[in-house]
């Protein structure tokens, strides 16, 4: 495979053998300086990504394998763009479940030109607001842990100066109130989870797009962007609503005597 990469593609056909000097992403051919400079002529053909032929191998097999045909017709390409549901289609695609569908473009050479750019980095910086926010959210509810935590140990304390004439007492109301903080806990540690799996994930989704932006074409670029921006507002809504839901959380407890049935109570105050 590797010396078939390094032999000009063009030539070869042609039973000549002419060494590789770049690969064109779009065309997906080696090409020798000679046939590099006539491809470098057509107008049509000009803008196509060249990468050196011995960054072929670098390129990673999420990036090479990426299909940018339609899964339910695999003859067709995903040349349109359906700005109402966020994602790629085919012309097929398009006649059947998108025919209802107001806002679909065709994806052209001039929208690659002068909308991709931007796009990417619209992606970027919504890439950097997820993780801000994500970041934010993940420190906020680590203080929550901490402060709970120290909460448990001071409400352990004050409950085992009671043990020697309260023992069965305070045992009962030790194991209610850590059973109803360890509950908060883990759904507070349940949602810096998400928020941790979130953050995760728009980092890898920025590294495959700078894989995409540095092995892809245009058109692949476009399309995984689509993916990956719809996905990033999957997350950013997620994000927003575990943001807007009450996420601080304190916790109050008293102790009173005589009454040992209520001898112990505890609350909590989320905002």
């Amino acid at each position: 495979m590797a010396a078939v990469m390094n032999q000009c593609e063009i030539c070869f056909k042609d039973g000549i053998l002419s060494t590789a000097v770049m690969y064109c992403v779009n065309c997906k051919h080696p090409l020798c300086k000679t046939c590099l400079t006539n491809h470098s002529k057509f107008r049509a053909i000009k803008g196509h990504k060249m990468l050196p032929v011995d960054e072929i191998s670098k390129i990673p097999d999420f990036v090479r394998n990426y299909d940018e045909f339609c899964i339910d017709h695999s003859d067709e390409k995903r040349e349109y763009l359906c700005k109402e549901h966020k994602t790629c289609i085919c012309f097929e695609c398009l006649k059947d479940q998108h025919k209802t569908c107001t806002s679909v473009c065709k994806i052209t050479e001039v929208t690659l030109e002068t909308e991709l750019h931007s796009e990417i980095e619209t992606f970027r910086k919504q890439v950097s607001i997820i993780d801000e926010l994500a970041g934010k959210l993940i420190d906020s509810f680590s203080e929550d842990v901490v402060v709970l935590q120290k909460k448990i140990l001071s409400a352990q304390d004050e409950l085992r100066n009671l043990i020697s004439k309260l023992q069965s007492s305070l045992h009962r109301c030790e194991t209610q109130f850590k059973a109803k903080v360890s509950t908060m806990c883990e759904q507070i540690k349940l949602d810096m989870k998400k928020c941790k799996i979130i953050r995760e994930s728009t980092v890898k989704r920025s590294q495959e797009l700078n894989e995409f932006v540095k092995y892809g074409d245009n058109f692949k670029i476009f399309i995984k962007l689509e993916e990956l921006k719809s996905e990033n507002i999957e997350d950013e809504k997620l994000l927003h609503e575990i943001n807007n839901k009450t996420h601080r959380t304190e916790v109050s407890f008293t102790i009173s005597q005589p009454d040992f049935e209520n001898l112990f109570s505890c609350s909590f105050r989320s905002y």
